[in-house]
């Protein structure tokens, strides 16, 4: 499951962070409320795998992870985007193969030979243990530049952080056979910033090989041209997507895969 949870700022450190974009702190009430209709979620659809965007720093993940209980555990690295505060983070109830979280560097994507390249700001990966076949999967999310007063510079640097994405891919082992890159990439279907994940990267997209349906609350089936947060992935099949409606919450919805080696 990939969830934007749109400015998560924990009020506990006492400090927004964003040095040019400036969020303030939630109530406490407020913020508890977010963490329990987050994990609540994330037990019933009986998910795996979590990917965060936009929350404020680890203190909200551990938070999330106190929440939902054993086993699961949070993975955090904290990212370059001083300007918003923005970060990301991976959650996950399968065994973690120790060692491997990583923010890959923060890698740079270029689009030609001249290209002096965009990094990634905001991006973290880990490998875990499929608990049915005990193979490896790699796991990547980042959050790519925002659609808000778009224009071709910012299209281009996304399609750079895709690069970037795919650059960062190419640090997993021989020993991953599967991978599931998702998150916030701020691009629709058919774009050129998931164009190039999917047919640089070989990856499969949930739109075109996922069945809807299966879990989605409220009837959601959102257009394509809207969608964009994605869930990307080879060395697996898809047995079905869903989206789910977070309210108040976020602006976003949440999409959900069901992925099998």
């Amino acid at each position: 499951m990939a969830i934007n949870t749109e400015w998560l700022w924990t009020p506990k450190d006492g400090k927004p962070d964003g040095a040019r974009v400036r969020i303030r702190d939630m109530s406490l009430s407020k913020y508890n409320q977010e963490i329990r209709y987050y994990s609540s979620l994330i037990g019933r659809t009986d998910t795996d795998v979590v990917a965060l965007s936009e929350i404020e720093n680890a203190s909200v993940v551990e938070d999330l992870v106190t929440s939902l209980g054993h086993p699961w555990r949070g993975y955090f690295r904290q990212g370059r985007d001083t300007a918003t505060g923005q970060d990301v983070a991976l959650l996950s109830r399968l065994t973690l193969v120790e060692g491997s979280v990583t923010d890959f560097g923060f890698p740079a994507g270029r689009i030609s030979r001249t290209d002096k390249g965009k990094r990634l700001s905001k991006v973290i990966g880990a490998v875990f243990v499929d608990r049915d076949s005990a193979q490896h999967i790699g796991v990547v999310t980042a959050h790519f530049l925002s659609r808000r007063n778009d224009n071709a510079r910012k299209s281009a640097n996304r399609l750079r952080q895709a690069q970037a994405t795919l650059e960062a891919l190419k640090q997993f082992d021989s020993t991953v056979g599967s991978i599931v890159v998702l998150g916030d990439f701020n691009d629709v279907h058919g774009s050129p910033t998931i164009t190039r994940l999917r047919e640089v990267g070989q990856l499969k997209s949930m739109i075109d090989h996922c069945a809807p349906g299966v879990k989605s609350e409220g009837g959601i089936t959102p257009s394509t041209k809207r969608q964009i947060d994605h869930i990307l992935f080879k060395g697996m099949a898809c047995r079905g997507r869903a989206y789910f409606d977070l309210e108040e919450m976020s602006d976003h919805y949440a999409v959900w895969a069901h992925l099998k080696i």
